[in-house]
């Protein structure tokens, strides 16, 4: 009983629980258990090798990351600052279109001027629209309040919230149709939607803008690669009596007088499956709202609001094709920046259409990477070619097992590669010369590593009725239990970090408990 038991368990290891359960260590000196069903930790920041290639699986790049922004100092706080930072060349970003490549670089001024350049019939609503990116993000700052409160406040203040949170209740397309005319500007501005994973219709304003603000001073990637973040954050946890087990999914959420005190466990021990018990006076989950609620914990919770959250839990796949290059594609030109590229200026469609195309041999829209030329310490030259996809276009898999889906899978996985790099290579003539080694995952395999319903990378979508939901928060029905993450607080690696730090304060007392949080990262 004593060897399993511990002041802290998180359920799942991605940004959101490594940064509770770091945070926990360092600062409030706890004894923390971290869960994580892979066989490796990180969630979406590990990594994986084939052959002497290496990639990411979700952290293409980051922004904010200058030394004196709170999140870099954060990220500075649970690695005890043994990750380095390389900030990508100007300009980071590139939107392709069909008739015109936009290139953004560093800085709101510059991003402000360039576009006025290109449309300066619009630009009084131009300037307009970056004040409207600063007010979403103010608004934000209040969502992460609310969040903080208890489920049954957060039913009650909900609508006297939802009076000031205008922008949040605006699509990004109906805001931008309310400010602009040009249809080929309204494309551009929303170029990056596939990092928070909805087209214009759909996804929030306050998430459009989240994103926006977020990358406004460049990008940013970790030296050395995505995995050292779990790596240091690791050594922190277990350096102080804590563990980081992978292999672990938790299947169950022990309650006891209504209050959550432990997890039950499924580990394979050689060819045996055993269930095993840990526990603790607190308990995070991780893991997102829908499987916290729908899979480990009692249902009987969760019967006032679970129909409404199946009713949007349905979020963002996505196809990954993982690149192994012969040489450097400095030779073609390339400087280590994101492509975005789009064969229309309709983003909603482009969604809708895209993945059935792509089967089709048509490639309509991607997202083209370079990790290697993104970190210094790379050893090998990669790409990736990212593109947003519906699951059920592999329905007919979903009960499978990976790796043994079957060779129609493996067919139509390697007609994906090939549509998408011969698509690459119609842009940049000698793109397809290069690739030594390609691999394609699909929402299936982002289901079987995450058990996300759906192959879901960014949690609940970021639509906004997703920003009126009470049962969203850190506080759950159960006295004890939490959530952190993406759901907890806003969409991408930094937002689930941010929610992390307001629910290390709740847990320790509440709101109060961020102004020490704060200053002893500050001080670090």
């Amino acid at each position: 009983m004593d060897k399993n038991k511990f002041d802290l368990i998180v359920i799942g290891s991605g940004i959101g629980g490594l940064t509770v359960a770091t945070l926990m260590t360092k600062i409030f000196n706890k004894k923390v258990l971290v869960l994580e069903k892979h066989f490796k930790a990180g969630g979406f920041t590990h990594t994986f090798k084939r052959k002497n290639y290496h990639w990411d699986v979700g952290l293409h790049y980051v922004g904010d990351m200058d030394k004196k922004s709170m999140p870099r100092k954060v990220f500075d706080f649970i690695t005890d600052k043994k990750l380095d930072w390389q900030k990508m060349n100007d300009p980071f970003e590139k939107f392709v279109f069909p008739d015109f490549t936009f290139e953004v670089g560093s800085g709101e001024a510059n991003y402000k001027n360039d576009l006025i350049k290109k449309f300066p019939q619009e630009k009084e609503a131009i300037i307009q629209y970056f004040e409207g990116l600063k007010k979403a993000n103010r608004i934000l700052s209040i969502y992460f309040i609310f969040i903080s409160f208890s489920i049954k406040t957060r039913k009650i203040l909900l609508p006297l919230l939802n009076i000031f949170f205008k922008l949040s209740k605006l699509s990004t397309k109906e805001y931008l149709d309310s400010i602009f005319k040009d249809e080929k500007l309204k494309a551009l501005l929303t170029s990056q939607w596939g990092d928070y994973g909805l087209s214009p219709a759909k996804s929030s304003f306050l998430i459009h803008s989240t994103i926006v603000n977020h990358y406004m001073n460049g990008g940013y990637y970790p030296v050395g690669s995505s995995s050292k973040i779990a790596e240091y954050a690791s050594q922190i946890i277990e350096n102080n009596g804590g563990k980081v087990l992978t292999s672990h999914p938790v299947k169950e959420i022990i309650i006891k007088n209504e209050k959550a005190i432990g997890v039950k466990v499924e580990h394979k021990n050689g060819s045996k499956t055993e269930i095993l018990e840990f526990y603790a006076d607190n308990i995070v989950s991780n893991a997102g709202a829908y499987l916290t609620y729908k899979n480990i914990l009692d249902p009987k919770y969760s019967n006032d609001f679970i129909k409404d959250m199946e009713s949007i839990s349905y979020g963002t796949s996505h196809v990954n094709v993982f690149l192994g290059l012969k040489e450097s594609p400095e030779k073609l030109g390339f400087k280590g920046e994101n492509h975005w590229l789009y064969e229309s200026y309709d983003h909603d469609k482009l969604a809708e259409t895209c993945t059935k195309n792509l089967l089709k041999g048509n490639v309509e829209t991607c997202y083209l990477s370079f990790p290697s030329m993104k970190d210094p310490d790379a050893k090998s030259h990669t790409a990736e070619i990212i593109m947003i996809s519906d699951y059920n276009q592999f329905k007919d898999w979903e009960d499978t097992t990976w790796k043994k889906r079957g060779e129609n899978y493996d067919s139509i996985k390697d007609d994906i590669a090939k549509n998408l790099i011969n698509y690459i290579d119609s842009k940049y003539k000698g793109f397809k010369d290069l690739v030594d080694y390609y691999e394609v995952s699909t929402p299936l395999s982002t289901e079987h590593f995450t058990s996300h319903k759906f192959g879901n990378i960014y949690g609940i979508p970021a639509t906004p009725e997703r920003y009126r939901k009470y049962w969203l928060g850190i506080k759950t029905p159960v006295k004890n239990l939490y959530l952190t993450g993406t759901d907890a607080g806003a969409h991408g690696i930094v937002g689930a970090m941010m929610s992390s730090i307001f629910t290390t304060a709740v847990i320790n007392g509440g709101l109060f408990k961020l102004f020490k949080i704060f200053k002893d990262i500050s001080k670090y």
